[in-house]
This record gives C-alpha cells, structure tokens and sequence, in this order.
C-alpha cells in the first residue's frame, strides 16, 4: 500500500479545530497507542498495540524529508503481542518505543475525486500527543486504484495550506527519530 503524507508540529490547535469544524469534520476516534520500533536494515518496523484494538505489525519505506512524502508500507495484524515483541527484540534489537494518544479524522477525498479517480477512501487526519515531544500533526491521503501518486500529493498539499502548515514546521522523520 501506498499514502502521500506530512508531519508537523502543532502550533495552533485552535486554527485546525477552526478548519475541521468549517468542513463539519467530526472526531472519529481518539486511540491510545504504542509503538515498539525495531532495528532494521532497510526502512522502519514497528510493533503498534492500538488500545482495544488488534496489534498490527507495520513495515515502512519512507523518505525523511521535510515535506509531502511518499510512502509504501505492509501491514500485518498480529495476535500475540508479547511473543512477537519477544522475538524482534531478540533478533532485531528494539529501537525506541512511541507513546501517543491520536485523534483521529477522517477527511474528504474532493480534489482526487473531481480528477475522476475512484476515491472511496477517506484521508486521515492525526492530532498527536507524543509523550515526551509534545504535539502533532500528520496527513496520510492513502493512494486509491486508478489515482497518480501526484494526484494524491495535489490533495495532501491542499490540506497542508488549508491548515495553514508552515513550511518550518513540517518534519522530515519519524517520531522514534525525535526520541
């Protein structure tokens, strides 16, 4: 799979609640979660337990750059956290662990789907609250059958100005890079 996306840092709150209140976005759901990063040789791994929901193991390429960015990933929901955790630790070496309580939105697909790409699935929208760093905010606009990658970096750029995101405030890495 693959998603164009940004991080940045979250100056004004008041500002993006002001937008998604405009274009009667509604919370979604507010998750609790934990990722355990691992070492790896070639992208990002990572462990992430979702409170209340099934553990996923994620596998991410991802350029760090501070701006709209490309990237693929694999998913993998997993049934037993501990085992696994166990096992990447030993074989891998574990990275750095992530805490955060995520907001999440779900944002129209209007720019790809006036392009005339099959749009069925919403953008995501996180506010971020990262223990230890403070807060965030990413864009992920998943690629759709049918859309360019540039279509979907036209609408992740369109969120990235109607939030007002300053170019200053967009991050290249990860997270666990911060740490």
């Amino acid at each position: 799979m693959t998603n164009l996306e940004f991080k940045a840092r979250l100056r004004n709150p008041a500002t993006i609640r002001h937008v998604l209140t405009k274009h009667d976005i509604p919370l979604a759901a507010t998750l609790r979660q934990t990722d355990t990063y691992f070492q790896a040789v070639n992208g990002r791994l990572k462990l992430r337990e979702i409170e209340g929901e099934r553990p996923q193991l994620i596998f991410y390429v991802r350029p760090d750059a501070a701006e709209v960015k490309r990237s693929d990933y694999l998913i993998a929901p997993i049934s037993s956290t501990a085992a696994l955790r166990e096992v990447l630790a030993a074989a891998c070496g574990i990275r750095t662990v992530v805490k955060k309580i995520r907001e999440l939105y779900l944002l129209p697909r209007q720019l790809s789907r006036s392009a005339g790409a099959q749009a069925d699935a919403p953008s995501r929208l996180h506010l971020d609250l990262v223990e230890g760093l403070g807060k965030f905010l990413e864009i992920e606009v998943i690629l759709q059958d049918g859309e360019s990658p540039q279509q979907a970096e036209q609408e992740a750029q369109a969120w990235l100005r109607e939030f007002g995101i300053e170019a200053e405030d967009l991050l290249a890495g990860s997270y666990a890079d911060l740490l």
